[in-house]
């Protein structure tokens, strides 16, 4: 991690907001992706995210390290998306009165579909390592960082995710 990061962390753990907000502006991006990775939708990942800093705002007394402040970081925002997901998941368990259904979407738009499902269907590793790659723009050195995993852990879930990507998208077009 790198000396600006450690030294943030130093100061936000000590009250310092401006500080906070220096390292939410520095790693907001990887945070974000983290949330998105176990969120239902961008909405859903934008709450989870938002929740996250709070509690890590309030949480910031148990970072024992500064410079382990990201990978804890995405801990908690990943845990307040896996949160959010329950919470709605047991929202959702009533039924709900019938609605008509969209209409079918397009040849682009079902294919982006598609891979969404594809995506969201993958066990939370891969679906995490998958969406800080393609969705966070994030390489894989920023990934291992992020969560606290080794570069050729990253690129061996990158390469099961791809795989099974393929696998169940040439499944859901019969090819």
């Amino acid at each position: 991690m790198d000396g600006t990061t450690e030294a943030l962390a130093r100061r936000a753990a000590g009250g310092d907001r401006g500080a906070f907000e220096a390292l939410v502006a520095l790693h907001g991006r990887t945070l974000l992706a983290v949330a998105r990775a176990r969120s239902a939708d961008g909405a859903a990942a934008e709450d989870a995210f938002q929740e996250g800093l709070l509690r890590a705002w309030t949480s910031l007394g148990t970072l024992d390290r500064a410079d382990r402040f990201l990978p804890w970081a995405c801990s908690i925002v990943a845990n307040a998306a896996r949160d959010r997901g329950r919470r709605e998941a047991v929202r959702r368990a009533a039924p709900l009165p019938e609605v008509a259904a969209p209409p079918p979407p397009g040849p682009p738009e079902a294919r982006r579909e598609a891979v969404l499902r594809a995506v969201a269907a993958l066990e939370e590793p891969l679906r995490e390592a998958v969406e800080l790659f393609y969705f966070g723009g994030l390489s894989y050195r920023e990934i291992a960082r992020a969560v606290g995993m080794s570069v050729p852990t990253v690129n061996l879930r990158l390469s099961a995710a791809r795989k099974r990507l393929r696998a169940a998208l040439e499944d859901d077009h019969g090819g």
